[in-house]
């Protein structure tokens, strides 16, 4: 009983540290190239020139999300808007997937 016990909650454990091992990437340096906001959240999924980059293999592969939660939120939404006025680059770290997209977690800019 105790032997099954112990089974059952490494297994539990194993599966629920599975998001905790996820890794942050960053993508190439890229420009915005669309913000897009709305529908079912107040969330910013952004789209970038070059190829996509999705190391979470996130099933939709049409930009990258800002989650509205995020306490980073609104800076980063910032950033994003004010990469795309001015047309800088920007360097997106992402982290697993939100709605189904590349979820990012950090935001840096620069001029080349």
């Amino acid at each position: 009983m105790q032997a099954g016990l112990i089974t059952a909650l490494a297994a539990a454990l194993s599966l629920s540290a599975g998001g905790a091992w996820a890794t942050p990437a960053q993508t190439p340096w890229v420009r915005v190239t669309a913000v897009i906001g709305g529908w079912t959240s107040a969330g910013l999924r952004v789209q970038t020139t070059g190829d996509f980059f999705n190391p979470a293999a996130c099933p939709i592969p049409d930009g990258y999300f800002v989650d509205p939660t995020l306490s980073g939120a609104q800076l980063f939404w910032s950033m994003l808007l004010t990469a795309q006025a001015t047309n800088v680059e920007i360097q997106l770290t992402v982290d697993g997937c939100i709605y189904s997209r590349p979820n990012v977690i950090g935001v840096a800019l620069r001029r080349p």
